[in-house]
């Protein structure tokens, strides 16, 4: 006869299992999804003065990764109801590993470009997606905002700590050295994966972390909308172009931060200070906001990134000027887009509620990601034709839109998703 589960409804403490989840999400979200996001500006400028081509065809590797992402997600929901989660993510893992170490060996950049459709197709099954759904699987709307700020921390600590050892190595060793490096990192999370992160809470004899009172953790599956009735929602479609627009904006900072800041004259050594200092200011970011949307609302978190935003790139038009602003560029980019992994898998669980989440946050990422596939390659043109101004100009622009489509997103949040007790059949 198995234990009975033990009820974590009662208290908003982690516990040591809910402290190991966070831990093993916030090196998934550092080590493999921060690597690919918010280090691939110092591989742009040097793999294409190397392979003699322009910044913009180094950048549509990442489009062309963006690309085979979207297709895969169409699958990706799916293959996690069917499959176990850890056993997927490590054969993902393990190829992802592969493929970054097979960048040692090219000559041009179409086998760049293999490479990294090779990675696409199965980077929705290493963090991200896997983590909003074991994160949402165990803590429950009580201390879900505080773990997610946890999880999604791992980001900005990671590549803080990256950033500068990622400057040195392509100033030394050259950029291949830095994908040498996010391949070893590939497979040091296979083993943590298959020894501590489980699926779900019941696996390990206890129940949701911080469940809502009245309501049994085994309840919240029934609670919702379907895939296709979340789609056939004003909001799944004005929520996905509120997120989408922000995350326009962080996408463009990502693969232009290091060059337009050696362009300001800077060294390599003060533009990684600089953008590890980006960093902490996203990791306070990510607490603060966790807290905030506990606390206030998940609304009011995504109107404040969205003002953050704008301040950012005030600062980054006045850089030229005065390059003091670049400090404002920084803290106040850094909280903005600290709200990005934090927001995407809590409006979906908020609006749409539990019963098919794995299947709906997979479309909603996948959706999204259509909308920002093509930003990297275009806005990097944008500001080869017309210089950084023009791009951080559309920046406020994207910002603007996505603020005016998260108040009718929420205007618009479906009635049916009512987070209340219901019966079991």
């Amino acid at each position: 006869m198995s234990e009975p589960l033990k009820n974590n409804t009662s208290n908003t403490s982690f516990g040591s299992w809910g402290w190991i989840i966070i831990i093993v999400g916030f090196l998934l979200m550092g080590v493999i999804f921060g690597t690919g996001i918010t280090l691939t500006g110092f591989i742009v400028a040097p793999a294409a003065e190397e392979l003699g081509v322009s910044r913009g065809d180094i950048t549509m590797m990442y489009t062309l990764s963006g690309i085979a992402n979207i297709v895969s997600l169409t699958f990706v929901g799916k293959l996690f109801e069917k499959y176990n989660l850890r056993k997927v993510m490590s054969i993902s893992l393990f190829i992802t590993g592969l493929t970054y170490i097979g960048s040692q060996f090219v000559t041009s950049v179409s086998q760049l470009y293999v490479l990294g459709v090779i990675r696409g197709l199965i980077s929705g099954t290493t963090s991200v997606i896997p983590v909003g759904i074991v994160t949402n699987n165990w803590f429950g709307p009580k201390v879900r905002g505080r773990a997610m700020g946890f999880v999604t921390l791992g980001t900005g600590t990671c590549a803080m700590i990256l950033n500068p050892i990622c400057a040195q190595l392509v100033a030394n060793h050259g950029w291949r050295s830095v994908h040498l490096l996010f391949g070893g990192l590939s497979f040091f999370m296979i083993p943590i994966i298959m020894l501590f992160y489980f699926t779900r809470p019941e696996e390990k004899g206890l129940t949701m972390i911080g469940a809502v009172e009245n309501i049994q953790p085994s309840q919240l599956a029934f609670n919702g909308l379907t895939e296709k009735e979340a789609m056939h929602s004003p909001a799944f479609w004005i929520g996905l172009l509120a997120i989408s627009f922000a995350g326009v904006v962080g996408v463009v900072w990502n693969f232009n931060n290091s060059s337009f800041l050696v362009g300001l004259g800077l060294q390599a050594t003060q533009v990684g200070l600089m953008l590890s200092s980006y960093s902490i200011a996203m990791m306070v970011g990510k607490v603060v906001l966790g807290i905030l949307v506990d606390k206030k609302g998940l609304k009011f978190v995504m109107v404040l990134g969205i003002f953050s935003r704008v301040l950012a790139f005030i600062c980054a038009l006045l850089v030229p000027y005065n390059i003091a602003f670049v400090w404002g560029l920084i803290a106040f980019l850094g909280i903005g887009i600290a709200d990005s992994t934090l927001v995407n898998p809590l409006i979906v669980s908020e609006m749409f509620g539990y019963k098919e989440y794995g299947k709906i946050y997979s479309r909603f990422t996948q959706l999204s990601n259509l909308v920002n596939v093509f930003t990297p390659t275009l806005m990097t043109m944008l500001s080869d034709a017309s210089g950084y101004t023009a791009m951080w100009l559309a920046c406020i622009g994207f910002c603007a839109l996505s603020l005016i489509l998260i108040m009718i997103t929420f205007a618009k949040k479906p009635t049916e998703m009512k987070l209340e007790p219901v019966t079991e059949n």
